[in-house]
């Protein structure tokens, strides 16, 4: 199951691009946290903000799905996340952890990934699903972006969708996260990807 976990990502050009496209990993402070920074379009990078933006904790096992092209890719993820640390761990259907990322104040660390998808693209978008709206929208206002969060209605929602979140460039939508029960859409209009959170039953 690592195996083909490592190879399946690797696999996928969209990361290749990002791996090549860094100009510079993180900066650091005075103090030494790391400030990480991702690029949401191809000119514009946004900050990575830290846990302690969480709207609220999550303690959840998902099952991870992320599509590209033709392309799939499915995996249990556990994740375990309040305002001082971000856990993901993924499992393999017998429960074996095959990766892992972590977020504290000591930084952005992670275990079995490529090196072609870095872990803070994937923090990015736990954020962008996860994080306070106010948060989010001045984080990416600082990129002239805008980030919004608007309830649907049922009568127009077929799919049970209840809430989505929007980043748009202008009037260009780059990242739609939509919301329908226990499941959490994440689809990059640009890059082309979708993950898709679908939460346990307890």
């Amino acid at each position: 199951m690592r195996t083909v976990f490592l190879t399946r990502f690797c696999a996928v050009p969209f990361f290749l691009c990002i791996l090549i496209a860094e100009l510079a990993s993180c900066a650091t402070t005075k103090m030494g946290t790391p400030i990480y920074h991702v690029y949401i379009t191809n000119t514009r990078r946004v900050a990575v903000l830290p846990p302690s933006a969480l709207d609220s904790t999550v303690d959840q096992l998902y099952q991870l799905k992320l599509s590209y092209k033709d392309d799939d890719f499915s995996i249990l993820a556990y994740v375990s996340a309040d305002k001082t640390a971000i856990n993901i761990v993924m499992l393999s259907d017998f429960g074996t952890e095959v990766g892992a990322i972590s977020y504290t104040a000591d930084g952005i660390s992670a275990t079995a990934l490529p090196d072609s998808l870095p872990a803070k693209y994937i923090i990015m978008d736990f954020q962008n699903a996860f994080y306070a709206l106010d948060a989010l929208h001045e984080t990416y206002a600082t990129a002239r972006l805008n980030f919004t969060e608007v309830p649907i209605d049922h009568s127009d929602a077929a799919s049970g969708a209840t809430t989505v979140r929007t980043i748009r460039d202008g009037n260009k939508i780059i990242e739609t996260i939509t919301y329908a029960g226990n499941v959490i859409t994440i689809a990059n209009h640009l890059r082309g990807y979708t993950y898709t959170l679908t939460g346990a039953s307890e």
